[in-house]
């Protein structure tokens, strides 16, 4: 089920931070003939709710695509975490490691296992809100922290991020992109007391394309704004397909707009321009 194998991976994701927090992720039960709460994880079974790991209840659900010879869906994976409140800098620790979460899930692809299937995934996420506090479990209160993760999964098509990319060997994360090539007409043309004919030295190809920032992209912006670029700068940008090894491509930037919303990460438009009479490729 893939159900079972998206909730593998977020847990795991979970489980690799730098504090070495454990997640459990499943899904919330109580026995009232025992008092007792219980995450229940398909991969675990029941387990009490405890203080040695953090608890993360799970509802699933998923819309699939009716497409002919595809298996093509979109899950929504609504998460609630129980973050123990008895000592601030215990609190503090656990929304830490959620903010790890966010770097390995948002702009993330990959592909994903489900026994034989195979799925080509893009994954996102909802920002993590505050929920209230719990009545006392186990005679322990705790923080609720609520997330929405997003995954659209299919056999037969890739998704746009599978595409990766480098600028300067410095890995950067498309947001949108697209290609075009311009040339002017290949016409004869004198040199000398001769015509020639062919080599066309204004071919040129741009690229526009739109990356999440970093800290190598905020660099690059804050020279256009500084009106201190060196619009001569040449870049070697790779592109790394799912069927292809590296192509790179030696590049100049014309253009760079920067936006940001709030609460949203913040984007960079680049316009890349190769020119065989600017630079050799």
């Amino acid at each position: 089920m893939i159900q079972e194998a998206i909730r593998s991976l977020i847990e795991s994701k979970l489980n690799d931070n730098t504090a070495s927090k454990k997640f459990i992720v499943g899904s919330y039960a109580y026995l009232e003939d025992e008092g007792k709460e219980f995450v229940y994880s398909v991969k675990n079974g029941y387990t009490v709710i405890d203080t040695n790991y953090i608890p993360s209840m799970m509802v699933f659900t998923c819309d699939y695509q009716a497409i002919p010879m595809q298996i093509n869906g979109d899950a929504s994976i609504s998460l609630t975490f129980l973050l123990e409140a008895r000592e601030q800098a215990d609190l503090k620790t656990d929304l830490e490691t959620l903010d790890e979460l966010v770097a390995k899930v948002v702009g993330n692809y990959e592909v994903i296992t489900d026994g034989i299937k195979t799925y080509y995934s893009v994954w996102n996420m909802s920002a993590l809100i505050p929920a209230g506090l719990t009545d006392p479990i186990n005679g322990v209160r705790y923080v609720q922290i609520q997330t929405t993760i997003y995954v659209g999964f299919s056999d037969t098509n890739y998704f746009g991020n599978q595409y990766a990319y480098k600028l300067n060997g410095t890995s950067v994360t498309p947001y949108s992109s697209g290609a075009g090539r311009f040339n002017e007409e290949n016409l004869p043309h004198a040199l000398g007391t001769y015509e020639a004919k062919g080599l066309n030295e204004t071919s040129s190809v741009t690229f526009t394309m739109t990356f999440y920032i970093n800290s190598f992209l905020s660099a690059i912006v804050d020279t256009f704004a500084l009106d201190t670029y060196n619009m001569q700068t040449v870049f070697q940008l790779s592109e790394t397909t799912p069927t292809r090894t590296a192509t790179n491509f030696s590049v100049l930037i014309k253009k760079a707009e920067y936006s940001t919303d709030l609460g949203e990460k913040a984007t960079v438009t680049l316009t890349f321009y190769k020119s065989f009479v600017a630079y050799s490729a």
